[in-house]
């Protein structure tokens, strides 16, 4: 039986790096080790670069910024 794949795609919205590479992340919680294809740690590093400056700066993150992103 032939199985069926969906290319992963980033939304619309996304205007970050797109790595072609993939890589394996770490869990600064558990431990636990996971692959991630070049699509998913592309979101995956945007969204920790996120997190890292809404806890380190949050008042630089303002409306306007928010809007600049979609």
């Amino acid at each position: 039986m032939k199985s069926k794949t969906k290319e992963q795609t980033l939304p619309k919205w996304f205007d970050g790096l797109l790595y072609t590479n993939g890589e394996t992340v770490t869990n600064k919680f558990s431990g636990a080790e996971v692959y991630l294809t070049g699509v998913e740690l592309s979101m995956y590093d945007f969204i920790m670069g996120t997190q890292f400056i809404m806890e380190m700066a949050p008042h630089t993150v303002t409306p306007d910024a928010f809007s600049e992103l979609l």
